[in-house]
């Protein structure tokens, strides 16, 4: 079925992009040339040997049960092969950095931006995560250690010497707030050992290549469409700077750091009420 898909997307000029089913593999997905894959999916199972004669399906949230499997000296060639065939990468690295984490629920949901989402749903969270890393769950502190710190060297290699990366955190996901979100993915971007300009890179030149509109968007440049974030320092120095806004222009209508505020009140007040 999947090939047949595959086959028929090409037939008739359809991009995909998405998920990595257990039973194709990464490599076949990326031989099949995904535009893009989200979470880096598949990449961990496919780290695991042959040899170990694992079940696809037993792998886990994404890859997880079969961190002590991995073999890492085989991310070279999998970057390779999202290489040669142009196949984007969205991390949305918070996701396994804040719900699949040993970070207490509580702890994230006393975060200030959870001001800004509905109660039940912030309750819905609450429960998926202990379900997802609690006492009765197979989670183990250790094992998501290993499993992060490979996450993070296939991100790094990915971006190095991979298709490249692409910002997103899959907001509104479990403690992903939108907006807020992406300097959650911002941090896990440079835990994996990206430098600052290579992670702005990520939201700005690089989806303007993936949707091959690198002459409408992507940079400030006369004639050129944009978005833009003004900050008050410079990112590239520290990139915390993107979160210290004197204003923000959106198709061409100025949003001042004061009018953000006021809208991000009323978002509280409509959460509060639901």
């Amino acid at each position: 079925m999947f090939d047949e898909l595959v086959k028929t997307a090409n037939e008739v000029g359809i991009t995909f992009s998405g998920h990595v089913p257990v039973d194709v593999g990464i490599n076949h997905a990326l031989q099949s040339k995904y535009a893009s894959i989200d979470h880096v999916d598949g990449f961990l199972e496919g780290l695991v040997p042959s040899s170990e004669n694992v079940k696809p399906d037993e792998n886990g949230f994404f890859g997880y049960n079969f961190t002590t499997l991995a073999d890492t000296t085989k991310i070279d060639k999998l970057v390779s092969l999202s290489k040669i065939n142009s196949v984007w990468i969205v991390p949305t690295q918070s996701l396994f950095e804040r719900w699949f984490a040993p970070t207490d629920g509580n702890t994230l949901l006393n975060q200030p931006e959870m001001q800004y989402m509905p109660v039940s749903t912030l309750e819905n969270w609450r429960k998926r995560k202990e379900a997802s890393t609690g006492p009765d769950s197979n989670f183990d502190k250790k094992q998501w250690e290993m499993f992060i710190a490979i996450r993070r060297k296939l991100i790094y290699a990915l971006n190095k010497d991979g298709q490249g990366l692409l910002l997103g955190s899959d907001a509104p996901q479990l403690f992903n707030v939108p907006g807020f979100s992406i300097h959650h993915e911002i941090k896990g971007m440079l835990a994996s050992g990206l430098t600052p300009i290579e992670i702005i890179k990520t939201g700005t030149i690089n989806p303007a290549r993936f949707f091959d509109m690198e002459a409408v968007f992507g940079q400030l440049k006369e004639g050129m469409t944009a978005d833009i974030l003004l900050v008050n320092s410079n990112p590239v120095e520290n990139i915390s700077a993107l979160k210290d806004l004197s204003g923000v222009m959106v198709r061409g209508v100025w949003l001042s750091k004061e009018a953000i505020d006021q809208k991000l009140q009323l978002i509280a007040q409509s959460a509060s009420a639901q």
